[in-house]
């Protein structure tokens, strides 16, 4: 949906791996140390993460890369911003969607690699008596299925959409895919003679992924053309093995050790809108409260007859788990008049933003049998013979902003506009907490002055416009050593 919404807006997936991410570049790497990718904003939540919104409850997508709109997003808009506006529900009789789309991957390109004859041919060839083509063994077609279902509908004072996302897809890598099921809420209530409007939107996803061990390709690639793949009287699980430095058997890999995480994303907003020309003609106001929260859970094991990590260390286990939140509290006024020919819109507001992000890491062998796999690290004799390795962390960082924008519109051929943030962050040093981020600019509709019938829109528009970045970490200013 992102890709060529904009010049220069750059979508890549390196690997095609389905469990990595997307690489979105918008205004080139433009600091060192923080964050490249642009801002994603999620009806008007910013930091959203993509993962949370699936693309058929998206309504518009709009990407700003002009650094005078991006100035009011302060120490976040240097790389560009990406609005997304999710589907809401319309007064009227219910309606129900459902669609469906399924897609077939398959490898385009692979290395060259030699056969086994064309390795027999090769002065001092070590001939295993086999014939196998490891790349194909460790590859497969990769299927995709796309279901979703929307219920949506509602009265004058009354909206509501519900739906149900489900994304199965399965990656050229044997043993590699996940399933992704996501539910999003939208409703909308008015009240108080519809001088107020209450909207919660609530949606949640979880990923059950297999990541599989990309190492596989890369012992497939280098793998001996001429080598069995099984061996019955191999300790290593059936499969056959060399006992030579930094070689193991690729789909071995593959199969016998497990790699595997469950990711769970919440988002939950509620915003009230109010309109106060009661007080002063024009004027609005409204308040949000935003929570985000992500766990990610990861677990491996490598299998006592695996000579990959396994049979050195008579099975291992490694879990990892983290948790990463924030809570965003915004509220703002708005001002709206006309003079003459004139329009004039003041907005001024406030956000206070608080992140904490935690997690521990456990990894341990030497276990009495595999049932248990990564399920029961206190069955590894490791932590016993204190050998086994535990850690955990924690940060946390506030991000705390007023702003405020004049828009002038005069006649709808002269406009201006002025963006004013004034933003601290946490994770900056004790004298450099807060900076003012800028933007102006100036257009003029030149179709308005001209006499053309063959020209039906022509616009100049000219802006400059200060924005800025966060560090990677929490505590850079704190440390006495580091990097």
């Amino acid at each position: 949906l992102l890709q060529g919404k904009v010049a220069g807006l750059t979508i890549s997936k390196p690997g095609s791996d389905p469990n990595d991410g997307y690489v979105l570049r918008l205004r080139g790497i433009s600091t060192i140390g923080a964050n490249a990718e642009p801002l994603v904003v999620i009806d008007g939540v910013a930091g959203g993460s993509l993962d949370a919104v699936d693309p058929n409850d998206i309504e518009t997508i709009d990407v700003i890369k002009d650094g005078a709109a991006a100035a009011i997003y302060g120490t976040r808009g240097s790389s560009g911003v990406i609005l997304i506006t999710t589907k809401s529900g319309n007064p009227g009789d219910t309606r129900v969607d459902y669609s469906f789309s399924g897609s077939v991957d398959q490898v385009s390109r692979q290395i060259n690699v030699m056969t086994a004859d064309e390795y027999k041919a090769l002065p001092g060839a070590v001939n295993m008596g086999g014939d196998t083509d490891w790349l194909d063994l460790v590859t497969d077609n990769g299927y995709t299925q796309v279901h979703n279902l929307a219920i949506s509908g509602g009265s004058q004072s009354t909206t509501y959409r519900a739906a149900i996302n489900y994304r199965g897809q399965e990656g050229i890598g044997i043993n590699t895919g996940n399933d992704r099921i996501n539910v999003n809420l939208n409703m909308t209530q008015k009240a108080l003679n519809n001088k107020a409007t209450f909207t919660l939107n609530l949606s949640n996803t979880n990923v059950e992924r297999d990541f599989g061990f990309k190492q596989a390709f890369r012992y497939a690639t280098v793998a001996n053309p001429t080598m069995p793949v099984y061996d019955e009287s191999s300790p290593y699980g059936g499969y056959t093995e060399r006992t030579i430095f930094d070689f193991f058997n690729p789909l071995s890999i593959a199969e016998q050790n497990i790699n595997e995480g469950d990711d769970n994303i919440f988002l939950g907003s509620l915003r009230a809108d109010f309109d106060l020309s009661s007080i002063v003609e024009g004027l609005e106001g409204n308040l949000s409260y935003t929570k985000q929260i992500t766990d990610v859970e990861r677990g491996t094991y490598y299998k006592k007859t695996a000579r990959f990590r396994g049979s050195d260390r008579n099975g291992l286990a490694v879990t990892d788990n983290q948790q990463y939140t924030f809570s965003l509290f915004e509220g703002s006024l708005g001002y709206s008049t006309n003079i003459e020919e004139t329009n004039l819109n003041l907005l001024a507001g406030y956000s206070y933003q608080e992140f904490y992000n935690e997690g521990y890491h456990a990894e341990g062998g030497d276990f009495l049998t595999d049932a248990f796999t990564y399920h029961n690290l206190g069955a590894a004799l490791d932590f016993a013979n204190g050998l086994g390795n535990v850690y955990s962390w924690a940060n946390s960082n506030k991000l705390i902003a007023g702003f405020g924008r004049v828009n002038v519109n005069y006649d709808d051929t002269y406009m201006f506009n002025l963006d004013l943030r004034y933003e601290g962050s946490s994770k900056f040093g004790g004298d450099n907490k807060w900076a003012l981020f800028y933007g102006a600019g100036a257009a003029v509709n030149l179709s308005n002055l001209m006499d053309n019938d063959e020209i039906d829109n022509l616009k100049l528009r000219v802006s400059y416009g200060k924005t800025g970045n966060t560090p990677g970490s929490s505590y850079l200013s704190l440390q006495k050593f580091g990097p």
